[in-house]
């Protein structure tokens, strides 16, 4: 019998188990809101040769190589598209919450469990860390990335690298970067937690219910790497503001 080891996946449609927190993503170009609602819901209508070009390759991509066969091959749950994202930097989630001083760790259990009905009422002094931070403070240049390559993280989810495409945006990503260490100095300061030093842009497409099998599907990456590059050799995205998100698991985001 498979046994399911990855905590964020709940069943196979995929069903996607509750998993609180939040972070500073990239705001996505284009479209990719449902506008109508309070607070935002990030969803993505990506369309090859539009804002979103790279997002619509990277899903005709999984397309061709067979959503289902990935998921009763590798248990592969692939992420909906609607949900893609580049996070920059990474808060409070239901991982690290025991990371976090005793005094501050109910309130934050609190109002990650209601995200995203608790998003406009933050914890008060954590939170302005955050959004007084240069990472969110600063007007950055444009940013625009491309396809660098396939991973599997930890036998547990399948990621598109991004990368800079030129010196120009070399420099911009740098700046980012810069103002992302800051944060997670002040933050590992007051808080406790911190994502890592290295910063790696990526776009999550899915998690393995078993991380075994996780381990198993590396010896595709090659296969797949090449149908990957040949579909984005000429793709990118490009960035212009940053903004803070919630999400209560991980195909539902929403900007505070």
């Amino acid at each position: 019998m498979i046994t399911v080891t990855q905590h964020k996946i709940a069943g196979f449609d995929p069903r996607w188990a509750p998993f609180f927190g939040f972070s500073v993503l990239f705001d996505n170009p284009g479209d990719a809101w449902v506008q109508s609602e309070s607070p935002l819901q990030l969803r993505c209508q990506p369309q090859v040769g539009g804002k979103l070009d790279l997002y619509a390759r990277l899903e005709a991509v999984l397309d061709r190589l067979g959503r289902d066969t990935l998921m009763q091959t590798f248990l592969l749950c692939a992420l909906p598209t609607d949900a893609y994202h580049v996070t920059v930097w990474d808060g409070v989630n239901t991982d690290n919450l025991n990371q976090l001083p005793a005094d501050l760790q109910d309130r934050w259990r609190a109002y990650l469990q209601e995200i995203p009905g608790s998003l406009h009422r933050p914890p008060p002094a954590t939170m302005e860390l955050v959004q007084t931070s240069a990472l969110l403070t600063t007007h950055f240049a444009p940013l625009t990335l491309g396809f660098d390559g396939l991973t599997i993280w930890d036998n547990q989810v399948l990621v598109a690298r991004l990368k800079p495409v030129d010196p120009e945006a070399e420099s911009h990503f740098k700046a980012v970067c810069r103002a992302r260490n800051e944060l997670s100095d002040s933050s590992r300061r007051v808080l406790g937690v911190s994502p890592s030093v290295l910063y790696a842009p990526h776009v999550s497409l899915g998690y393995f219910a078993n991380a075994d099998l996780g381990k198993q599907a590396s010896a595709q990456l090659p296969v797949w790497s090449a149908c990957f590059r040949q579909e984005l050799s000429e793709s990118c995205i490009t960035f212009t503001s940053l903004g803070v998100y919630g999400f209560s698991d991980m195909s539902h985001f929403f900007r505070v």
